[in-house]
């Protein structure tokens, strides 16, 4: 029979047709899938997907052709250039993409207004009819059902997004193919930066950035493009001089070429980030900053359009350009309200929550001048990432943009794949389950949330799906329910996870867990996942242990070896009354097996005894050690016990049953009894991974009364101390550090996990009152941050001069109060004052102190924001510079200085921020300084 051309556009008739046969049936299939000839990229992509994935469904490979008989079951893919027929199902051309899907007769229109909606009549198809879902990027979160057959029910869907531009952009790995496909098949249809991927879906040809800016290396040659800052032309003022033509030309130039690189088809371009902006009469003639944007702003799409006259253009409200302008908005399409000050607690019309009311204020002030977009950080909300059950904060917000008419909706998406990194380490599978939920919404605000939930649970855990899904609903109430604000990016989870967290939750999880497991224990996908939400559940556990203002954590150095405990400093036992005592305790672990070795003074003991009884008869008498040690998963503990004769007991909380392999070995030395134990992780549930933490007691029992780690407790494990696995074998990395007093609050406390993450073996006190019971023997960095020198002169003189001059750092994180040192270290040398006058820019200029700036982590490019102003010493020669800014005359100045005194060193800088690995650069150039 004659085949008719797809492009000729023929309506079949149907009533003299045989039953429509199924779409498949024991692997074969009598439908084609029809797509033109002049079809455009993406339609025919469209094709192979839907070719591609029902192969993987039933094993049938459907051909693709461009042509179809009359009687022959088909299915047609296009848009109305090349299926017109479409146009008498209700296609419309419009800037939304607009999906058909619609069995008429023995053909099935898989169909859009555009190329990439016909792309996303497909997903639709595959998701909704055929089951397949795409969880998150990669092989892993494609979750496709098979058939042995199937048959199209009648369909007639048109599918309309209720944003214009739906978007998830790549932070970190801006090119990342897996997660660009997810993109589309997610219908997303901004943020793919890979060309070929995103011509091939034919996702929006977008882009932009901080490009209204200049390069440091144009300084030189061109001057008066850079900003006027006091008075001067600056390089660092990157921003670049408005009002100057030859800055505009450079600007145009290469947004032009940025453009036609990558094949775009619209722009949202704006200045340099966090910098200063020039002070030129010219440039400041307008007062009002937002203003002075968005008119330079129009002025600069003027000139782009004279090389790009088709180009369109976005906008965004961003730092101080965020608030509304006094003058018009023009030439945009949007602007993007960057959403960095909202609460991701709280839903919008919450009246407990200011921060909501104030971003929603502004929010509707700008929709006053122009349309609007959103620019969320609702996933850049912690650094490092961490799971969110925060999908009906989302749900609120994203029906209240659709309400609102919001015409663009994008949040940030961490991507990072770290070289053989654990799937619990990676960002997007951290966020898995509410970024899906995010694209879902992006599509349909009113999903039914506890369908999504079953949904993903269904696929994701099998036949762990009602206790997985009730896990996530226990947390995602306790999200709801925090009495705290979250906003802006980049917060410690400690904090939060104890408003998120309590004792009751973390049960409940940890039994939905083991019930989930055993459920799944023969589906190894299925037990993966809750695998994985396990260890990120973990996560947010190690968090709230820490967090809790009266924990106390160990961390533990990863050293090779049977033998280290020489080269490690001893934690002090305490007695019942708190009191420090003789009794000391050192610990680190390997990958084989956790060792401590306890020293007991014994002078009345002049030798081990030999004789050894039964295992498990309870060994305690005037002299032994005991230990309670747990990793959170084994209810209740292990308990292993040894005394000076060898007697050894182990239980599994009250079963003695429980005989681990395990070695404990004394030695008498010096009047002091040495008991060594190690005990082999294969002998425990599972060995620890770094950055894992656990909970241990120490009781060490004699006839002088015990004493304890962190105190004598017995089968209390919430009292006992925080045992962190570190990855850091150095084993000098002991750090006291001394906070403001508590009610002013500390530094340490909000940041401590990065600091026990990097190895550090922390004490900490509060206050200068606190200061004077803090043990600083064998520590090699002291830090203090009290920004109130109301240390007393015994302080310097007693406990912290004596320490540094035997080999410890001194690190004072503050400014105002330095006045005093030359008194309290009882040197002249030490007489300082601060300048509180920085440049403006407040950036590090110079890293000095030959391997400061290099050992062992490279400080260069790095830094954050400088402090408001330098140090003037009255001895400079006394001082090595380590880190310098521009004041206001650009001549370089110190921020950070340093001097030697005895063995070890000090140093005078302000708050470090987040910059901890300075810690570690303190620490090794006490080796290097010159003495």
């Amino acid at each position: 029979m004659k085949k008719t051309l797809l492009m000729i556009g023929i309506v079949f008739g149907c009533c003299c047709m045989a039953a429509l046969p199924p779409l498949f049936e024991n692997h074969a299939s009598s439908w084609k899938i029809i797509v033109s000839e002049k079809a455009t990229v993406p339609e025919k992509y469209a094709a192979e997907e839907l070719q591609t994935y029902l192969k993987k469904i039933s094993e049938t490979e459907l051909p693709i052709e461009s042509a179809v008989t009359e009687n022959e079951a088909a299915i047609i893919i296009g848009t109305q250039e090349t299926v017109p027929e479409l146009a008498s199902f209700g296609i419309k051309q419009d800037v939304k993409e607009q999906m058909l899907i619609r069995l008429d007769g023995n053909r099935l229109y898989l169909g859009g207004n555009m190329p990439r909606a016909v792309l996303y009549a497909v997903y639709a198809f595959l998701r909704d009819e055929l089951g397949c879902r795409w969880f998150w990027p990669g092989d892993d979160g494609e979750f496709i059902v098979k058939r042995d057959s199937f048959s199209i029910p009648p369909l007639n869907k048109t599918i309309v997004p209720p944003f214009q531009y739906r978007e998830m952009t790549p932070c970190g790995m801006h090119y990342h193919v897996p997660t660009e496909m997810w993109f589309a098949r997610n219908l997303l249809n901004r943020g793919s930066r890979t060309v070929a991927i995103r011509d091939k879906q034919g996702l929006v040809r977008a882009g932009g950035g901080h490009r209204v800016s200049i390069s440091k290396k144009e300084f030189e040659a061109h001057p008066d493009y850079f900003s006027l800052l006091s008075g001067k032309r600056d390089p660092s003022g990157n921003a670049g001089c408005w009002s100057n033509p030859g800055f505009t030309d450079y600007v145009v130039k290469n947004i032009v070429k940025y453009a036609r690189d990558n094949q775009l088809e619209h722009l949202n371009v704006f200045p340099a980030d966090i910098t200063q902006r020039c002070e030129c009469a010219e440039c400041r003639a307008n007062p009002d900053a937002s203003s002075r944007w968005y008119n330079y702003y129009s002025h600069l799409i003027d000139k782009i359009r004279e090389e790009l006259p088709d180009m369109t253009f976005g906008g965004i409200a961003y730092q101080e350009y965020r608030a509304v302008p006094k003058g018009n908005v023009e030439k945009l399409q949007y602007v993007q309200h960057c959403q960095y000050s909202r609460c991701y607690v709280h839903k919008f019309g919450d009246p407990s929550c200011s921060l909501n009311a104030k971003t929603l204020a502004e929010f509707n002030a700008w929709f006053e001048k122009v349309p609007m977009g959103i620019y969320g950080y609702e996933f850049d909300a912690f650094s490092p990432c961490m799971y969110q059950p925060c999908w009906n904060m989302l749900q609120d917000e994203i029906k209240v943009f659709r309400d609102k008419g919001v015409v663009y909706v994008k949040t940030e998406l961490s991507v990072r794949y770290p070289k053989n990194a654990a799937r619990s380490d990676i960002n997007q599978l951290r966020h898995r389950l509410p970024n899906y939920i995010y694209a879902q919404l992006l599509m349909n605000p009113d999903v039914d949330m506890d369908v999504l939930i079953d949904d993903w649970c269904s696929y994701v855990y099998g036949a762990a799906a009602k206790p997985m899904g009730e896990y996530h609903r226990k947390m995602a109430a306790a999200w709801d329910n925090m009495k705290i604000c979250l906003t802006y990016f980049g917060a410690k989870p400690d904090g939060t996870s104890r408003f998120l967290l309590n004792d009751k939750l973390i049960a409940e999880a940890k039994k939905l867990f083991d019930t989930a497991r055993d459920m799944v224990k023969d589906d190894k996908r299925a037990l993966d996942e809750v695998e994985l939400e396990t260890e990120l559940f973990k996560l947010w556990e190690n968090y709230y242990r820490i967090a809790n203002s009266d924990a106390i954590v160990v961390t533990l150095p990863k050293l090779d070896g049977d033998n280290r405990f020489d080269e490690l400093s001893p934690f002090k036992l305490k007695d019942k009354e708190r009191t420090t005592t003789d009794n000391l305790a050192r610990l680190y672990w390997n990958d084989d097996a956790l060792h401590i070795r306890v020293d007991m003074p014994t002078p009345e003991m002049t030798a081990i005894p030999e004789d050894k009884a039964i295992r498990d008869v309870s060994p305690w008498g005037k002299r032994s050690v005991e230990l309670f040690l747990t990793d959170g998963q084994v209810s209740p503990y292990w308990q292993l016990a040894a005394n000076p004769m060898g007697v050894i007991y182990d239980a599994q909380g009250n079963d003695k049953n429980w005989n681990p392999d395990w070695i404990a070995s004394s030695v008498l030395q010096d009047g002091i009894w040495k008991l060594t134990m190690k005990i082999p992780f294969a002998s425990l549930n599972k060995p620890p991974k770094a950055q894992d933490c656990w909970m241990l007691v120490i009781d060490a029992n004699s006839p002088n009364g015990a004493a304890g780690l962190p105190y004598p407790v017995y089968h209390d494990m919430p009292s006992g101390v925080q045992l962190y696995f570190s990855a850091n074998s150095n084993p000098d990395k002991t750090l006291a550090w001394i906070s403001r007093p508590r009610k002013e609050g500390s530094w340490f406390n909000t940041h401590k996990s990065i600091l026990f993450s990097r190895g550090w073996q922390c004490r900490h006190a509060d206050g200068a009152d606190e200061a004077m019971t803090l043990d600083l023997d064998g520590c090699k960095l002291i830090v203090i941050e009290n920004y109130q020198n109301r240390f007393s002169q015994e302080f310097f003189d007693n406990k912290l001069v004596p320490a540094v001059k035997n080999g410890a750092v001194v690190m004072f994180l503050c400014y105002f109060w330095v006045e005093k040192l030359h008194e309290q270290f009882r040197d002249e040398l030490f007489r300082m004052k601060f300048v509180e006058k920085a440049h403006p820019t407040r950036r590090n200029v110079g890293i000095y102190g030959n391997s400061f700036g290099t050992t062992p982590n490279k400080l260069k490019g790095t830094l954050h924001t400088t402090p408001s102003g330098y140090f003037s010493p009255a001895h400079p020669e006394a001082w090595e510079r380590l880190l310098t800014q521009y004041d206001p005359d650009s001549k370089e100045q110190p921020y950070m200085l340093a001097r030697p005194l005895g063995k070890g060193m000090v140093v005078l800088m302000g708050s470090i921020y987040q910059d901890l690995h300075l810690l570690d650069n303190v620490l090794e150039y006490n080796k290097a300084i010159t003495r």
